[in-house]
């Protein structure tokens, strides 16, 4: 069971990695590599980045229309998508890019908000696709770290385990 230190502590890693699909320098793989080298649970890793980051993309998704409005050339570009096969595939280009981050899922929802494909059904493959993203990266850690010298790591990533 988490305790509730560690709840707060979740909550608010969630909360910080909602600018991160904007702002670049908050890295959630990074976060979850810590974490798992902390020996946190990397199911509640892959949680708690996939909630923060599938709030954040549906937050640039909802902006999506705003940003489309003020560039003309993006505007332009996204006119000559044909609308039938983009919402045909959105779900396919949205679970790839959400695993993957090909193409990346930021350009992906600002592209898909515009032309004005629905958000609703996307939020469980974002949701999915960021939580196997997550959890593989969060277990790696814990999986090769007797095998792989942490030396070769930077020191913010190996900070000494928190004793419960």
């Amino acid at each position: 069971m988490i305790e509730s230190l560690d709840l707060l502590t979740y909550v608010l890693i969630a909360i910080l990695v909602i600018p991160s699909p904007v702002l670049m320098m908050i890295n959630s793989e990074a976060i979850a590599v810590a974490l798992g080298l902390q020996g946190a649970n990397p199911l509640v890793i892959a949680l708690t980045l996939a909630v923060g980051q599938t709030t954040g993309f549906c937050l640039i998704y909802l902006s999506g229309e705003w940003v489309t409005e003020r560039s003309p050339r993006l505007k332009r570009r996204l006119e000559s998508f044909d609308l039938e096969r983009v919402e045909a595939r959105a779900p396919l280009w949205i679970s790839v890019a959400s695993l993957f981050g090909l193409p990346p899922l930021n350009v992906s929802c600002l592209a898909l908000s515009a032309l004005k494909v629905k958000l609703t059904p996307l939020i469980p493959l974002i949701f999915a696709g960021r939580f196997v993203r997550y959890l593989v990266v969060a277990s790696i850690p814990a999986y090769f770290a007797e095998y792989v010298s942490l030396d070769w790591l930077p020191d913010w990533l190996t900070l000494p385990k928190v004793s419960p």
